[in-house]
């Protein structure tokens, strides 16, 4: 069988065209590298922003709100035209791949926490959650003032008024929280491709739903135990027929030492 030769000038125009595409695609590459550092930049000031008026928003100033901030953090990362660059730019080192990728994980993220319905309905539920009033015998406590109370009142029947008022008051919430739920697992869907779970598992470097369960339950195991011999331990120095969950958090605050010194 005769096999065709190619001609040399074929070949050459044909070289050429693979080190053009070669050139551009590293220009366009370059192109982008720069997009990523400006657009990194300007979302370290967003956040420190966002960050300053949420910490306002929970000391309970109306005036402070982060959906503005939510707004142009979105806006800013989720660009069509610079994701869909993003996605396409070829790096070759590690570090520009390492933030390629994560920009694009962070875009899939964003898109659903900032989604206006869901931020609204979250700094709703935080509004509300900073202004709620915990009443606690004569005592009418903000929520910082109640777990302060829960960690280090020595009085039990304190800690257990606190205790059930801020169980009492949670409760309320959980309509929210739930309509909340729902609305974030079908923006997962919808934004991330995939469930809101699983999303959020890949995104921490957790192992997959069923390995993380398979984890806990072995851990729930080899700590029960240890977890009864504790209780005992708290019932004895408190001197208490059975310890409560009110006891816990002023155990571990007040009496416990340098156990967390310890033991981390």
């Amino acid at each position: 069988m005769r096999i065709k030769s190619w001609n040399p000038v074929r070949l050459a125009a044909l070289a050429a065209a693979m080190l053009a595409a070669c050139a551009a695609s590293a220009q366009s590459a370059k192109s982008v590298a720069k997009q990523l550092d400006k657009k990194e930049s300007r979302l370290e000031q967003l956040y420190a922003d966002y960050w300053r008026l949420d910490y306002r928003s929970a000391r309970g100033d109306k005036e402070a709100s982060t959906l503005d901030a939510q707004k142009q953090i979105r806006e800013l990362i989720t660009e069509p035209g610079f994701l869909k660059e993003l996605e396409a730019a070829r790096f070759t080192t590690a570090i520009l791949k390492r933030r390629q990728r994560l920009f694009l994980e962070e875009a899939r993220y964003t898109a659903i926490y900032t989604e206006p319905r869901l931020a609204k309905l979250v700094e709703e539920m935080s509004n509300a959650e900073s202004e709620i009033v915990y009443p606690v015998g004569d005592k009418q406590l903000k929520r910082s003032e109640l777990n302060n109370l829960i960690g280090h009142e020595p009085d039990r029947e304190q800690r257990r008024l606190a205790y059930m008022a801020r169980a009492a008051n949670d409760a309320k919430l959980g309509a929210r929280i739930r309509e909340g739920m729902v609305l974030r697992k079908e923006l997962g869907a919808k934004l991330a491709g995939k469930p809101f779970v699983d999303f959020m598992l890949e995104r921490k470097g957790v192992p997959e739903r069923k390995r993380l369960l398979e984890i806990f339950a072995q851990l729930r195991r080899d700590t029960d135990a240890p977890y009864r011999e504790l209780l005992e331990r708290m019932r004895r120095e408190l001197k208490v027929e059975k310890a409560e969950p009110w006891d816990l958090e002023y155990y571990f605050a007040t009496l416990s030492g340098s156990f967390e010194k310890e033991k981390f």
